[in-house]
């Protein structure tokens, strides 16, 4: 088995093995057990080390080098019409009740373009033109 990489995390480890064992890639995790029973040991033993066989190690690197699959579902940027966006989880109001001592997650419909930095919500009952941030 030759290790392709190594992460920080166990849970990066095993989505990245069931994404190569998806692709009919057999991937092993050498030190799963060890990293289950005690996560502090991860950076003592060289981070969570993901193996492959040698013939497979090509197509491994090439699956996961590849790049993901996009989430944005066809939205695109009002302005530019790029699909580079990114999706705003959480109100900044969640960040000022957490700090009053109340934890309640106010969900958020911005979405930020990354080419031109447009910002905008998203609405499925409305046109994404009506609903610009941008003064």
């Amino acid at each position: 088995m030759v290790t392709i990489a190594s992460f920080s995390t166990l849970i990066e480890a095993q989505l990245k093995k069931t994404q190569l064992e998806s692709e009919g890639i057999s991937a092993f995790i050498p030190d799963e057990n060890m990293i289950q029973l005690d996560w502090l040991y991860t950076n003592a033993i060289g981070g969570v080390r993901l193996q492959v066989s040698p013939e497979d190690v090509e197509t491994a690197m090439e699956i996961l080098n590849s790049k993901p699959v996009e989430e944005s579902g066809g939205l695109r940027c009002p302005k530019c019409h790029s699909e580079d966006l990114v999706f705003m989880k959480m109100s900044g109001w969640s960040v000022l009740l957490y700090f009053l001592g109340t934890f309640f997650p106010i969900p958020s419909a911005k979405i930020t373009c990354q080419s031109c930095k447009h910002v905008f919500r998203y609405d499925a009952s409305h046109d994404q033109e009506e609903n610009s941030l941008d003064q």
